[in-house]
């Protein structure tokens, strides 16, 4: 791991800093200045921005900024918008103007994201070849049939079929003491999209191993995702991925009982941040907070 990176400082987004990192460390100076700053303890929030956050984002978000202090690290937040066709520019916003409503003071991670995507595909080169595999099937074929496409050696064409990583079926992974098996969860996984699109578990890896994330706070719902992202740092040699710690909250849910989510707003209202709302973001970012034993200011 690289002991400083490359920071690009300004002063949009009402004060808070910009991570711009390049990987031509001569490049030419901007409006604002290039430097190096040496890697400190790190926790973060990446939201997609897909729909209007609810109350459980927030709460995560909150959760994290509390986290940060008390662990006298910062806080990046790293909007997740490689799926352009998904993503919209109302929800980064609504991103945004939330963090600021609660007074959570942030790092912004904002690479520009063709240069992050090739860096992204030229980073799987870490991964041996013999443990990657090209891959045909579609979701819909897959209900159907298994996947062959590893004994076939496809050619991996970005764009036209899917990249794989080949999990052992008696491989496991531990994470807060619970074991996982990885294929059992995810089978082969994917890494690079048929679209041409890092899949969300490597470029969740390369991100926060690149960023220098120390602590790392989710959702129960992602528990085996956090013991994939394990699996596959050891494998590329990303120690603070493999060695972060990792706290996993309970979830939040509605009225009837079922776990927010952002598909259900997706083409709704946001939400309004108004001091009612607020409240209940902070109270339930305590309640979750307790629950980890992360201390509230």
């Amino acid at each position: 791991m690289p002991d400083e990176i490359i920071v690009y400082q300004s002063k949009k987004m009402c004060g808070n800093e910009i991570i711009c990192q390049t990987k031509n460390r001569g490049a030419e100076q901007r409006d604002g200045l290039f430097h190096r700053i040496a890697l400190k303890v790190r926790t973060r929030f990446a939201p997609t921005p897909s729909g209007y956050l609810h109350r459980g984002n927030l709460a995560n978000a909150q959760i994290n900024a509390w986290l940060a202090q008390q662990i006298h690290g910062d806080l990046v937040l790293r909007i997740d918008a490689d799926d352009r066709a998904r993503c919209q520019p109302q929800y980064s916003d609504f991103i945004v103007a939330s963090l600021r409503e609660l007074g959570i003071a942030y790092t912004l991670y904002a690479p520009d994201i063709e240069s992050r995507k090739e860096y992204l595909k030229s980073e799987l080169k870490l991964i041996p070849r013999q443990n990657l595999f090209a891959c045909d099937c579609s979701r819909s074929s897959l209900i159907e049939q298994e996947c062959s496409c590893r004994e076939q050696s496809l050619a991996w064409q970005p764009g036209v079929n899917a990249l794989r990583l080949h999990l052992d079926p008696d491989l496991t992974a531990t994470v807060n003491g619970e074991l996982f098996r990885l294929h059992d969860e995810f089978g082969d996984v994917v890494l690079w999209r048929r679209d041409d699109i890092p899949a969300y578990h490597w470029a969740n890896v390369i991100d926060d191993r690149d960023l220098g994330i120390s602590h790392i706070v989710r959702g129960r719902d992602l528990l085996a995702s956090s013991a994939l992202h394990i699996h596959i740092a050891s494998m590329i040699g990303a120690v603070t991925v493999a060695k972060a710690q990792y706290h996993h909250h309970s979830l939040l849910v509605d009225s009837t009982g079922k776990k927010l989510s952002k598909s259900q707003q997706s083409n709704a209202q946001p939400p309004t941040l108004d001091l009612t709302f607020l409240s209940d973001v902070r109270t339930s970012a305590q309640e979750l907070a307790d629950e980890l034993g992360i201390a509230v200011p």
